[in-house]
């Protein structure tokens, strides 16, 4: 009778170095956390075109917002005017940015400046590497859009009423 031989395959682990950093608040070791949270679903989920995880590029990756972990909460006012200062491009990666995230990619891209986006919105802009290259939290500006179509909608109720108004008159 021969002896069956059962072979047994070690699963391969993706492990990520994790460089220790000193924090000068605990929203900043949260944040951090938060970060490192978001990387470990990045790799999982397999999304996004650098695979770091923390460079804004992708957006299914669930954002903390639960009200207890929160602050000081100020809501945001004159969106619509904030928005005009910033401007969406079509626009090509360069060879700086090929070279920094190792890609080759050609396709045509649509997004917004981060230089523009930080004079206005500086919360949503982080500046990453030795060189400050600047990266946008594009998920962090849907607060911003809400609010935008809010004022929005509220123009546009206003000028309704007043041309019910003006229908009512010019009728009688």
């Amino acid at each position: 009778m021969r002896k069956k031989i059962v072979s047994y395959k070690k699963p391969r682990v993706m492990t990520k170095k994790i460089k220790t950093r000193v924090f000068s608040s605990s929203t900043r070791f949260l944040d951090s956390i938060d970060s490192l949270l978001s990387q470990n679903v990045f790799l999982a989920s397999g999304c996004g075109a650098c695979g770091c995880g923390a460079c804004g590029s992708c957006t299914s990756c669930p954002s903390c917002s639960d009200k207890r972990f929160k602050k000081n909460i100020v809501p945001l006012t004159n969106a619509l005017e904030k928005l005009d200062r910033i401007k969406g491009v079509y626009f090509n990666w360069n060879d700086t940015f090929k070279r920094v995230y190792n890609t080759t990619t050609s396709k045509r891209q649509i997004g917004l400046i981060a230089q523009d986006v930080e004079v206005v919105f500086p919360e949503v802009v982080e500046k990453k590497g030795s060189k400050k290259y600047r990266a946008i939290y594009y998920d962090k500006l849907v607060s911003v859009l809400v609010e935008a179509v809010k004022e929005l909608k509220k123009g546009n109720s206003s000028l309704t009423l007043r041309l019910s108004q003006i229908e009512k008159k010019l009728n009688k």
